[in-house]
């Protein structure tokens, strides 16, 4: 026998209620709290439009309810205050647990090294970096560092389209040994070019791509040394005394050189050959 108006209705306060649970339950959780009331995802109506219903309308509505109370509905909530259903993050979930997998391996390769005998790159990491990370990574020289995800820190669905095409690009077959020689080329040896010390250029030169990555991308202080000896020539002008602090960082810099060719082949870190993402 099919449930009668009245019965209809009543089921549907139920199911309004529970509704208001769980939407109270989303407002004051912790981690991303989301407020859905007044949102297309709101279910939620008054109890006089309840009793205004018609039958296929309360049908219609206790069926949107248990959907909307299932615990594999969820939603999350960007910084600019849009919601977007959990399902739809979830694509960006997979995304950075497949970056973050290859991040974490390339650390793990190296983070016991001790450039010139001092921290370790790991100890290095964590006194360098800010205590409150961001989706923006650990180093910024980095083309693989581990990140963290959180919806609420994202701007806007733009902020989240382009952080997607980052960790595709970066998931990619191929992309990494490319990009390190366009770091190498077009970043590094740039610099040390415009320098003007042949010396240092030719030590460089004869790294290896491995060994180039392992100073450039990890918390060494080789891309400080020559990041910082760039940056004080170009504005000293030719005041002599920037001489003592240019020669402390050409002299990290070497040095940093020297200990990357002691490096085992086996301790180096490895490009990931992950196969590019599926959209």
């Amino acid at each position: 026998m099919a449930d009668s108006l009245s019965d209809l209705r009543a089921a549907a306060k139920r199911g309004n209620r529970a509704v208001g649970q769980k939407l109270s339950k989303m407002r004051r959780r912790d981690q991303n709290p989301v407020e859905l009331s007044g949102t297309r995802y709101d279910v939620s109506v008054s109890a006089s439009r309840i009793d205004s219903m018609s039958r296929r309308q309360l049908q219609t509505l206790i069926q949107r309810q248990n959907n909307f109370r299932l615990r594999s509905t969820n939603f999350v909530q960007l910084a600019n205050g849009q919601v977007i259903t959990g399902s739809r993050f979830s694509e960006t979930r997979k995304l950075h647990r497949q970056y973050n997998s290859i991040a974490v391996r390339r650390q793990q390769q190296v983070e016991n090294l001790k450039p010139r005998g001092g921290l370790s790159i790991k100890e290095a990491e964590a006194a360098f970096t800010p205590r409150f990370r961001t989706i923006g990574g650990y180093n910024n020289n980095a083309l693989l560092s581990p990140r963290k995800l959180n919806a609420n820190e994202i701007a806007d669905m733009k902020a989240l389209s382009r952080i997607e095409r980052d960790f595709r690009k970066k998931l990619a077959s191929g992309y990494h040994p490319k990009a390190i020689k366009r770091q190498r080329n077009k970043s590094a040896r740039q610099m040390i070019k415009e320098t003007g010390d042949s010396e240092l250029l030719k030590e460089f030169d004869s790294l290896t791509d491995d060994q180039f990555d392992l100073l450039w991308n990890f918390r060494s202080g080789f891309a400080e040394a020559v990041q910082l000896r760039y940056g004080i020539e170009s504005e000293a002008n030719g005041a002599r005394w920037y001489d003592d602090i240019i020669e402390d960082h050409t002299r990290d810099a070497r040095e940093l050189i020297a200990w990357a060719k002691t490096v085992p082949m086996g301790n180096l870190p490895q490009s990931p050959k992950a196969k590019r993402s599926r959209r």
